[in-house]
């Protein structure tokens, strides 16, 4: 066993033996430090490729012509299974797209790997907002979720951009 997981059971061991000094017996104590020293630790924590979920949050589009902000995920911060998103994109001047189709595609760069559920996204609606569903994140490690984005000819720029947001998911 490792310096750092005995530091950690002994450590939780003191904190379960403090809480329970109260109603638990010994062996409860126990019982509960060794479940949460089997439990893995954060696939992905601290890596520099995931950004910190924040409502709000806002990427630009590779190409410059839109950007995309993740206004509310659910669960929030995106986590393992299935997750449901409101998106909304702006143009460089933060006004809303209206129309615009996006199509969202999760991928697991370290796994080489997607989704076998592909996501639903409404085209963009006065707000520029779009619902997003069916967003799987299946098991726990860095995601990278691609937000594309077809902009109608009205927007002033007939193309496409991609988005990006990168997080963390915990097992």
């Amino acid at each position: 066993m490792s310096i750092r997981r005995t530091n950690a059971m002994a450590a939780t061991l003191f904190a379960v033996a403090l809480g329970c000094a109260a109603g638990c017996s010994g062996s409860d104590a126990v019982e509960a430090a060794a479940a949460d020293a089997s439990r893995p630790a954060s696939a992905c924590a601290g890596d520099p490729r995931a950004q910190t979920y924040a409502a709000g949050m806002e990427q630009p589009g590779l190409a410059g012509n839109a950007r995309v902000r993740l206004v509310v995920a659910d669960p929030a911060p995106p986590a393992k299974g299935l997750n449901a998103w409101t998106l909304q994109v702006v143009d460089a001047g933060g006004a809303p797209i209206v129309g615009a189709v996006v199509t969202v595609k999760p991928f697991m760069p370290d796994h080489g790997h997607g989704s076998s559920l592909v996501p639903s996204a409404t085209p963009t609606d006065a707000a520029g907002r779009s619902s997003v569903t069916g967003l799987e994140l299946f098991m726990a490690g860095v995601w990278e979720v691609s937000v594309l984005v077809a902009l109608p000819a009205d927007a002033g720029v007939s193309a496409t951009d991609t988005a990006k947001l990168t997080f963390c998911v915990d097992g």
